[in-house]
């Protein structure tokens, strides 16, 4: 979920956009109130002409501002702009180009209505303090287009926006507005467009139909007399919500501060939240084909050594430092639900989503102190809910990057990470990720410790219809290349006294009930232990072809449940092709049916030999 960090920017400049037009506006009829009669016809086009004025002056006569009408009552708190636009002078812009002077950012901004009640100008220390009750911006529409010039590199930069702050306090000539408050603003149906055209091949993130609630924004030190910004200046905003497009979720901010003085970005919590139920939205998107209901809570996160001279002159997120103190994650998902139609899942790992992304981000370092995992999926035959956990997880990433140069320079990210499976066994494992190869191609490395294996019934039981009655883990260390075509490697799986009880659905009490002599004669021919008492061990080979549709962690989960089983029963022991006896037969008794690699998909030859020519992934002898 990049929608967070990645727009963030954006939403910093809708909402300053609009609030330096409402400020110049208000400050103009406030101060002047006194020299001009609100009702008097011939005030709109003297302000109109005045506001132009300003925005020629700081931007260079780049941009022309313009709105359809304007109502204005200082005395009753509101406001209303009507058809604002703020568009680029053609013309002017190929005079800037010439002379070297053309900005970073090119932009656009329109509005159909902007509504503004509730507002005022009170005293806080003898200083003049601006309040809004409420801004309703509708349809906002804004597109950037970020290109790095030069010249823009060494000069002594300053953006528009600051240019354009300066000049309506130079305007107005008036004491300073040291605080500026907003209890409420609605940005209903908001469309985002960032451009970044600083590569070979141009990056466009879109975001449409978004709702965008903000809440409790203010600023201490907003601006001293000559119009800039003090050093001790900071951003506060209550609690941010958006909607998104499908309506199935709000993104929420909550107790963001913006600190340049201290190079700093702090959230109190960031949450995706599913709109609906769990019952609802299997209705809502059943239709729609969606594999995972998503619901997750971050809190304390902290944007250390923010470089904001570079995402002032660059448009880069440059982040040396992030930390998170908490993390509460959920998946969810239901083995019924029907597969996803076309277009296929591709460029769809997390490496390859962030290098989609227009904004430039790079972060050397996140560290997440604490966080909860949960897998949670209906099972198909069983018809109940297995859940997997991870508990009191802590990892650590490192080069999280889409930048260019710094993938040039290191072109791998690192995620190193320690965890307990369902509060038991320590797990340690290592994920590496290319950055740069076009299949997206990862390393996983783990090492699971000792535990008692009947921890995992609430797992197997809904997902393999089994039930672990005894099973003594002593170790399990998995190894897996993947990208998006095929995964390799292998599972070393040790454990002792293993014995299982198959389980089938009673329709009639809704339960599972055990199949005593399928189970006897399974717990006959499964080998208890392994290694064996002669010492043989079995391998756990991985060799799965990745499903189109499949998402990055449930390819991951199958490459490792291929490698278990194989390593658990000693079939399949070779692997030089795809596909897993147990797990196949596996299916008859528990699916699913969905998200999974079928027979003929793991026996196709002409499918298996596409896939080795596409796949970054070579088995030994495959080279």
């Amino acid at each position: 979920m990049n929608i967070g960090r990645s727009t963030k920017k954006v939403f910093v400049w809708i909402i300053s956009i609009v609030l330096v037009l409402v400020i110049g506006l208000i400050a103009f009829w406030h101060f002047f109130k006194k020299d001009v009669d609100s009702n008097d016809p011939k005030t709109k086009p003297v302000i109109a002409k005045a506001v132009k004025k300003v925005v020629a002056e700081a931007t260079d006569s780049l941009y022309k501002i313009g709105y359809s009408d304007l109502k204005l009552d200082i005395d009753s708190g509101y406001a209303v702009i009507s058809n604002l636009k703020i568009l680029r002078d053609t013309n002017i812009s190929k005079k800037l180009l010439q002379e070297n002077k053309m900005p970073n950012n090119i932009m656009s901004f329109t509005a159909d209505k902007i509504v503004i009640s509730g507002f005022g100008f009170n005293k806080v220390q003898g200083e003049q303090a601006l309040h809004i009750g409420k801004m309703s911006v509708v349809n906002p529409s804004i597109q950037i287009i970020n290109k790095r010039r030069g010249y823009n590199d060494t000069a002594k930069q300053t953006s528009w926006l600051v240019q354009l702050t300066k000049s309506l306090f130079k305007t107005i000539d008036t004491d300073n507005i040291v605080e500026m408050k907003i209890d409420n603003i609605f940005m209903n149906n908001t469309s985002l467009v960032y451009i970044n055209d600083n590569e070979q091949k141009t990056k466009t993130t879109r975001l449409r139909n978004l709702d965008i609630t903000i809440n409790n924004v203010s600023t201490g030190s907003l601006a001293n007399k000559e119009g800039t910004a003090k050093n001790d200046a900071a951003i506060k905003i209550g609690h941010q919500r958006i909607v998104t497009a499908d309506k199935l979720y709000y993104v929420d901010f909550d107790n963001m501060r913006i600190i340049p003085a201290e190079e700093k970005i702090y959230v109190g919590a960031f949450s995706l939240t599913p709109t609906l139920t769990k019952a609802e939205f299997v209705k809502a998107v059943r239709a729609k084909k969606a594999n995972y209901r998503y619901h997750f809570k971050y809190t304390g996160i902290s944007m250390n050594d923010f470089d904001f001279e570079r995402f002032s002159k660059k448009d880069q997120f440059y982040i040396p430092n992030v930390t998170v103190d908490n993390a509460w994650l959920e998946f969810y998902t239901n083995y019924n639900w029907p597969l996803r139609t076309p277009p296929n899942r591709k460029n769809k790992y997390p490496s390859e989503l962030l290098q989609m992304l227009a904004f430039d981000v790079t972060i050397p370092k996140m560290v997440v102190k604490h966080a909860d995992m949960y897998f949670k999926i209906i099972g198909q035959k069983s018809e109940k809910k297995a859940e997997l956990t991870l508990n009191d997880l802590h990892s650590v990433t490192t080069n999280i990057t889409n930048n260019t140069a710094v993938k040039n320079a290191n072109p791998y990210t690192t995620v190193v990470s320690t965890c307990k499976v369902m509060n038991a066994g320590v797990l340690e494992s290592q994920l590496v990720f290319n950055l740069k190869d076009k299949n997206a191609p990862y390393t996983l490395s783990s090492t699971l410790g000792a535990m008692d294996g009947t921890v995992l019934n609430p797992l197997s039981e809904a997902l393999s219809l089994m039930q672990i009655q005894s099973a003594n883990i002593e170790k399990m260390k998995i190894n897996m290349k993947a990208d998006e075509y095929r995964a390799v490697g292998n599972v070393d799986f040790y454990y002792k006294n293993m014995k299982v009880h198959l389980l089938k659905r009673d329709d009639k009490n809704d339960k599972l009930k055990k199949m005593s002599v399928v189970s006897f004669f399974t717990n006959m021919f499964l080998p208890n232990d392994n290694p064996k008492k002669n010492g043989n061990f079995r391998k756990g080979p991985i060799n799965v072809v990745r499903d189109p549709r499949e998402s990055f962690f449930g390819f991951m989960w199958r490459g490792m449940l291929d490698g278990t089983a194989s390593a658990m029963s000693g079939a399949d022991q070779k692997k030089d092709k795809p596909g897993n006896k147990v797990i196949e037969l596996g299916k008859l008794f528990a699916g699913p049916k969905q998200g999974v690699e079928t027979k003929s998909a793991g026996g196709d030859k002409e499918r298996l030999e596409k896939v080795k020519n596409k796949s970054s992934i070579k088995k030994k002898g495959e080279e």
